[in-house]
């Protein structure tokens, strides 16, 4: 059944453990206090989350195995990197099943990911594929992490 929530941290351990299909580790590395939002759209065969925080941190993220992750940004901000590779507003990156992966942003950063089950992987790469056709290659940069 499709359900949505919007969850609101002061506290970055409570903020990584709401994160969906991923063990994550957030560390502040800025000083201030941390606020964080998380807004989950869960459909059939997609689940759907966009993640902001508000302070330069690190994330180490291991994500559960079975799903096939896909994460972007949602809106441009300071530098913000994964796996070494500088996510841009026209980046879009795929992740390996079960692939820990370490983020590190420099400010208040605001991304989505997108989740489809491990059995719905032709699915989702068939739609990475429409996506990739009609944004074109010039304005879009898929990675694999």
């Amino acid at each position: 059944m499709p359900s949505s929530a919007t969850l609101c941290f002061t506290d970055p351990d409570a903020w990584g453990q709401a994160v969906r299909n991923s063990n994550v580790e957030l560390t502040p590395v800025g000083r201030g206090r941390f606020t964080g939002e998380i807004v989950a759209i869960n459909l059939q065969r997609v689940w759907m989350q966009r993640m902001s925080d508000d302070l330069p941190r690190v994330i180490c993220a291991t994500n559960v195995p079975g799903r096939v992750i896909i994460n972007f940004r949602a809106q441009p901000g300071p530098p913000l990197q994964t796996g070494g590779v500088d996510l841009l507003p026209h980046t879009i990156l795929r992740y390996a099943e079960g692939q820990t992966i370490f983020q590190r942003s420099e400010g208040a950063t605001v991304f989505c990911a997108m989740l489809w089950g491990w059995s719905e992987r032709k699915r989702a790469r068939a739609l990475a594929a429409r996506l990739r056709s009609t944004s074109g290659s010039s304005s879009t940069d898929w990675t694999s992490l």
